[in-house]
């Protein structure tokens, strides 16, 4: 095994270990196989039943697992694309589906590794490995029929056992590309360097978020200077941890910045370079494509299906607010005689916005050419939330700390039904399934929350800590319809060829990668 030699020895004090003990009997099943003394139906047989139900249930689940066997079973998870391929595909990935017959397949694969073995095409170390990955799967395939939920490391398990299965191209081919800018933005310093001292109203060194939001209400602050004044306002905290001190951005930070985060946490310092200057490339490119005279509403009215993530971290609000009809979001918002919008949610709560500033747009959500209604909604759920007390009363705070039960009311004016499906104790994958089920049949609003980082990779394309509107699902095909709020990024790139956002996903691997479902309670 490339990646899993022998552990090392036992300390005498300790029992053998499980996974040690495995380990030799399935070196004297490999020379079994040399010798002849076990044929191919004999190795299937030893495989399907030994291997699943013996070694991965217990060695998996951490039964006397010590931490050789630990290192071991890590180092077959991370080269488990490779082995999938050489031991069961060959040079291609064959058509295979979880719902296929578990022993079926563990016995094909048996065969396959059998025949390896004995033509020469592998050596005794790699049919070891190969044996250890059947055995995996099997453990992987059975993880649905479990009683509860799924802890988190079986989460990211089933995850990598199961994605090169929608992913043929492989895990590292299906990673979506993020652009990490490899130098400080200097469009930004230069900007933020311009305008420091006019933004910082109480003329302290430091820019804190109400000095922020009140440049952001400046309709004179346009162009590079407005999509540096949004990135501020989203990655303000961030930066003011380059160089320590009270709340609020100071010179020191964007200097730092400048600097390529010299001398700063090197893991801090690619989050920097990474966050600030995507947010503020986004920000820019945006602010090239805003129109003067941009009205409310497009002719042909609001469509959903244009709705795009700004700067602000309200996706739980997004993914709600995507699920509404046209004749709903014309309903919520009213131009005013004096250039206002009066925004009215269902449940009575309102909020009067004014007309959107060049660095609110680039920071808001936008609806692109649909029109400015997008915006215009955000900031005025926003308002309601301050109203409030969310967010410390900061419209732009709040929106950002938004809980998916309290959006989804809001959008709706009825109550949130939430499903916890990734906490210790909560529904199963069965359970969750049929409140998919429930959700999509009964309501008119139901989206769903990705898990937070776990021990392993979310599935390609899916990002963490993020809600997406549920479309739909089909019980038949078990295949569940969703949307990013951010108007693109897919798993793998999106199967479909357009990168819109919306993509289908197995029920399997919706359930791996999500954790929480909301939906507003049927009327």
């Amino acid at each position: 095994m490339a990646t899993a030699a022998t552990p090392g020895p036992t300390p005498p004090q300790q029992p053998v270990s499980y996974g040690r003990a495995v380990l030799e009997r399935r070196n004297r099943t490999i020379a079994d196989v040399g010798s002849g003394k076990l044929n191919r139906a004999e190795f299937q047989s030893l495989s399907e039943h030994s291997l699943r139900t013996d070694y991965l249930r217990s060695a998996a689940g951490g039964a006397n697992l010590g931490d050789a066997d630990r290192q071991m079973l890590s180092d077959r998870l991370r080269q488990y694309d490779a082995l999938y391929q050489k031991f069961v595909a060959g040079d291609e990935n064959p058509e295979f589906k979880p719902a296929d017959s578990i022993a079926r397949y563990q016995y094909d694969t048996a065969g396959a590794v059998y025949d390896a073995l004995t033509t020469g095409k592998a050596d005794a170390d790699l049919g070891r490995q190969a044996m250890a990955n059947m055995g995996l799967q099997s453990y992987t395939f059975g993880m649905p029929t479990r009683q509860g939920s799924w802890e988190p490391g079986d989460r990211s398990l089933y995850r990598q056992q199961t994605d090169p299965l929608y992913a043929p191209q492989g895990r590292a081919a299906a990673q979506p590309t993020t652009t990490v800018p490899a130098t400080p933005r200097a469009e930004l310093v230069d900007s933020v360097g311009r305008n420091f001292d006019r933004w910082d109203l109480d003329r302290n060194g430091r820019l804190v978020t109400g000095e922020l939001d009140r440049a952001m209400a400046d309709p004179a602050v346009k162009g590079a200077d407005a999509a540096a004044l949004a990135t501020l306002r989203r990655d303000g905290e961030l930066l003011s941890r380059l160089r320590p001190g009270e709340a609020g951005v100071a010179r020191d930070d964007v200097a730092a910045y400048a600097q390529g985060g010299e001398g700063v946490d090197p893991e801090l310092r690619q989050q920097a370079l990474r966050d600030v200057g995507n947010h503020y490339a986004t920000a820019a490119e945006r602010q090239k494509a805003l129109q003067a005279g941009t009205p409310l509403f497009a002719e042909g009215g609001p469509r959903r299906d244009a709705v795009r993530q700004g700067l602000a971290g309200s996706c739980n609000f997004l993914s709600s607010l995507a699920s509404r009809n046209p004749e709903q979001l014309r309903e919520m918002i009213q131009p005013q005689a004096d250039g206002t919008y009066r925004v009215r949610f269902p449940g009575g709560a309102e909020a009067i916005v004014k007309e959107p500033t060049e660095a609110q747009q680039l920071y808001h959500a936008s609806a692109g050419a649909n029109g400015k209604w997008a915006a215009i909604a955000e900031m005025g759920f926003g308002q309601v939330l301050a109203g409030q007390g969310e967010g410390g009363g900061n419209a732009r705070s709040a929106l950002d700390g938004v809980r998916m039960g309290r959006a989804i009311e809001g959008v709706t004016g009825r109550p949130a039904v939430l499903v916890d499906f990734a906490s210790p104790g909560a529904a199963s994958f069965h359970q969750t399934r049929q409140a998919l089920i429930e959700a999509t049949q009964g309501s008119d609003l139901v989206v769903a929350g990705t898990t937070k980082e776990e021990p392993g990779p979310h599935t390609p394309g899916v990002l963490t800590d993020h809600t997406y509107t549920v479309l739909g699902f089909d019980p038949k095909t078990n295949t569940v319809s969703l949307r990013n709020p951010w108007g693109q990024g897919e798993p793998y790139g999106g199967k479909d060829g357009t990168d819109d956002g919306v993509f289908q996903m197995p029920y399997d691997q919706f359930y791996a990668n999500f954790g929480l479902l909301g939906y507003a309670k049927p009327r």
